[in-house]
């Protein structure tokens, strides 16, 4: 059960055309991991005493944010209509949502990561398709990843919101199919 479900998402199916302003991702962004499992949630749950909820902390970054939340629920009813692939979330130095995606012989993959920016009212993340077309399809701005992350990270893109929540959907989608595509899923 989502613990936030707005009945609208306004239009996010239709790819907006994003406009001109550049949005920067912070130098201390931190890094996508290849691959979280259930073994490392359950560590991070012990550690945490098990009543820390990683969905409450990250929606709660967006109390303030209703365009923010409807973006989220959309990207989440995307994902959830992709076989092998699935949302959750995690908390590395801040709350964040990961994208998983995995393949039929079990292995699985983070291919998108996105987390809350709110100095600049929109999502900042790191994903699976090239800077350029991540700015295809809609990204604010986009710029390829530093050396030493995982190699299916080959972007960083920022979002505003809500004028960008289509082309968030829409990265996220593709950095699926994309890494579908190379592991001869389809």
């Amino acid at each position: 059960m989502r613990l936030w479900n707005y009945q609208t998402v306004r239009g996010f199916a239709a790819l907006e055309v994003a406009n001109d302003a550049v949005v920067e991702i912070p130098a201390n962004a931190v890094p996508l991991a290849p691959a979280d499992t259930e073994e490392g949630d359950a560590a991070q749950a012990e550690a945490d005493g098990g009543g820390f909820n990683r969905e409450e902390a990250f929606f709660s970054l967006l109390v303030q944010e209703p365009d923010a939340v409807a973006a989220v629920t959309a990207v989440q009813n995307a994902v959830d209509a992709i076989d092998g692939a699935t949302t959750y979330f995690t908390f590395a130095n801040s709350a964040d949502l990961r994208v998983n995606f995995t393949r039929t012989d079990g292995a699985t993959r983070v291919v998108s990561r996105i987390w809350w920016q709110p100095s600049l009212r929109g999502f900042a993340g790191e994903h699976g398709l090239l800077p350029e077309r991540c700015l295809e399809l809609g990204a604010r701005s986009a710029r390829q990843v530093r050396d030493g992350l995982p190699a299916n990270v080959r972007s960083a893109a920022t979002f505003a919101i809500p004028e960008d929540a289509a082309a968030l959907v829409n990265v996220i989608v593709q950095s699926i199919w994309q890494f579908r595509c190379e592991s001869g899923e389809e």
